[in-house]
């Protein structure tokens, strides 16, 4: 007579078979929403912002799909590849508030964990300095300033140590504060010139 638990480990074989079924499914269709939201960052970064709502909109459908089809086995959100695809998407939608002149807010159509929320704000300064050095061959100032500003807001809200709760200065301060200081003109004449190429 067998001492293992036959009936245990047969049950154990048929969830862990069925899983892999829903894993790979997962896999699947994480891989499409992700390629979304790139997409949806991409065209942002072309100021193509009804495609990029597209763009975004689609990745939420296929996020909200997985989450209503596998809703008995919630564990599949822990997958590598689901995160992975709800940051990207964190990070589309944070990057299009900030392009739009929106708040920064909670997402709310689809559960964000802490962690993956935090992972996707990360990455928008990223995002948000491409789109400042677009804007300023456009010698769009204004926007420059605005998105440059948000990027040093968030940069400062993630530095770690013991100044974690607090808040640094804006770029608007920062030019305040040192637009006084004495300041030397370097003079482009043809002596420094060929000292340059010497």
């Amino acid at each position: 007579m067998s001492q293992l638990p036959t009936q245990y480990l047969k049950e154990m074989k048929q969830s862990m078979l069925a899983y892999q079924d829903i894993r790979r499914d997962v896999i699947k269709q994480s891989g499409h929403a992700l390629h979304q939201a790139k997409k949806s960052i991409f065209a942002l970064h072309r100021a193509d912002t009804e495609t990029a709502r597209t763009h975004l909109h689609a990745a939420e459908e296929i996020l909200s799909s997985l989450i209503r089809t596998h809703k008995k086995t919630p564990e599949f959100q822990q997958e590598g590849s689901f995160r992975a695809a709800v940051e990207e998407f964190v990070e589309a939608t944070l990057f299009m508030q900030c392009v739009s002149g929106k708040p920064l807010k909670k997402i709310t159509s689809i559960p964000v964990p802490d962690d993956v929320y935090v992972a996707g704000l990360a990455d928008v300064p990223g995002e948000l300095y491409r789109y400042t050095l677009s804007q300023g061959t456009e010698h769009n100032v204004p926007e420059v300033l605005k998105q440059a500003d948000l990027i040093y807001c968030i940069v400062g809200v993630q530095t770690p140590g013991k100044y974690l709760s607090a808040r640094p200065a804006t770029l608007a301060e920062m030019v305040r504060l040192t637009q006084h200081l004495p300041q030397k003109k370097i003079k482009n004449d043809q002596k420094q010139s060929k000292a340059i190429k010497n």
